[in-house]
């Protein structure tokens, strides 16, 4: 069984592509750092925001991106206390995942205040360029536990690719290796959500249920859920139940 191309993938490349120019020959413009918050939260699934920040060595705000008022509010918190998530993951050069802010001790005050704005789990990576850290993109996501391990190294590659464009590291031919990389990771995702919803119709389930399922299989096979997910949707012999 072959399956048309998602048009949302192929959308998401040329768009990621389209930013190398705007990039590098603008120094970050405000308006091409939105599209890649945006990109960001068509990227990883579960989050329902997104922000891009760029940092001076002090850890002052140079220039932010947000993709709604609640990103930019709950950004405002972390700036204001001077903790967070983010400002840890720009320190230390290493993401930072929060799994439920409810139940986040390391930035008391930071967690009581984004919980109460109805920010369940947060993902941080640092943009990092030849041994700098230029800033951070981060998501956020409504419920706790949102994020996976998977979701963790997608954002992880597009903050590399951020990172590369922004300081112009890369030659006029590298976009399509960029984009070659977006291409395997976005269709890897949505092989894995169309897996995950076949079994919700299949088998009656919540999506939780979905996932876990399609992981128990991907673990008896001992495959990973990318490839457990293809296993389903184009099975070799028969359908795999």
């Amino acid at each position: 069984m072959t399956r048309d191309a998602d048009p949302l993938v192929e959308d998401l490349v040329v768009l990621f592509t389209g930013l190398h120019e705007v990039l590098v020959g603008q120094a970050a413009a405000p308006s091409a750092v939105t599209q890649i918050a945006q990109l960001a939260v068509h990227l990883i699934g579960p989050a329902a925001g997104a922000g891009v920040s760029l940092l001076e060595p002090g850890g002052a705000q140079i220039t932010a991106a947000a993709t709604d008022a609640v990103v930019e509010a709950v950004d405002g918190v972390e700036d204001e206390l001077g903790e967070g998530p983010c400002l840890s993951a720009w320190a230390s050069a290493v993401p930072e995942r929060v799994e439920d802010t409810g139940t986040e001790t390391r930035w008391p005050g930071w967690s009581t205040a984004v919980t109460g704005m109805g920010v369940g789990a947060v993902l941080a990576v640092p943009l990092v360029a030849g041994g700098q850290t230029l800033g951070v993109i981060k998501v956020y996501a409504t419920t706790p536990h949102a994020f996976s391990a998977t979701d963790e190294r997608s954002l992880e590659l597009l903050a590399a690719a951020l990172a590369a464009l922004l300081t112009g590291g890369q030659a006029s031919q590298d976009p399509p290796r960029v984009s070659t990389a977006l291409r395997a990771v976005l269709t890897r995702r949505q092989t894995v959500d169309t897996a995950t919803g076949v079994l919700m119709e299949r088998h009656h389930l919540d999506r939780t249920q979905a996932m876990a399922r399609l992981q128990e299989a991907a673990e008896h096979e001992h495959q990973s859920v990318p490839e457990a997910a293809r296993r389903l949707l184009d099975p070799p012999e028969g359908p795999v139940r």
